[in-house]
């Protein structure tokens, strides 16, 4: 058997505890500064509500126009984030519910860039982002910090999607 040469460590005095600090960024990116909850709500839901009447109104609009009716009913939403922050993606696109993301944009540099997600809710899809809102508004996680802040925070407008017209042939 080798023999056991190595240095040790040896500990001569007792053990004592510090408080924890945490050098790290947590979990995604950082998220801008944390708006007050219940204005922030209150505005992305109307914004929400604001996109489903325009909508409405284009698809109506459409039909009479044209003669013919949407194949499926829903709407084109962009988030819009706040300068030099990102949108948590995964968010806008969950896999257990109807929204789906189609397409993620960025304008500007630096810290004055900012980014835009463009969404696809179906009719009644968003009660997705309702129940969020609400939750958000007035819910706290077991650490004392509010419901999908990690998602709401980091959205700063939402609007109804300008699609560009499809080229012509």
């Amino acid at each position: 058997m080798a023999a056991r040469d190595r240095l040790r460590i040896l500990v001569r005095r007792p053990a004592t505890t510090e408080p924890y600090t945490s050098y790290g960024s947590g979990r995604g990116s950082p998220r801008p500064p944390s708006p007050i909850r219940a204005q922030h709500a209150a505005r992305l839901r109307a914004e929400a509500q604001q996109a489903e009447r325009d909508a409405a109104q284009r698809r109506a609009a459409a039909a009479t126009e044209t003669g013919v009716t949407a194949a499926g009913e829903g709407m084109y939403v962009t988030f819009e984030g706040w300068p030099g922050f990102d949108l948590e993606l995964n968010t806008l696109d969950p896999l257990s519910q109807a929204p789906e993301l189609i397409a993620v944009t960025e304008r500007g540099d630096g810290e004055d860039r900012v980014q835009f997600a463009t969404v696809f809710i179906p009719l009644g899809g968003l009660s997705y982002f309702f129940q969020r809102l609400d939750q958000y508004a007035a819910e706290n996680t077991r650490s004392g910090k509010p419901r999908h802040a990690n998602m709401i925070e980091r959205i700063a407008a939402l609007r109804i999607a300008n699609l560009p017209a499809p080229e012509r042939l």
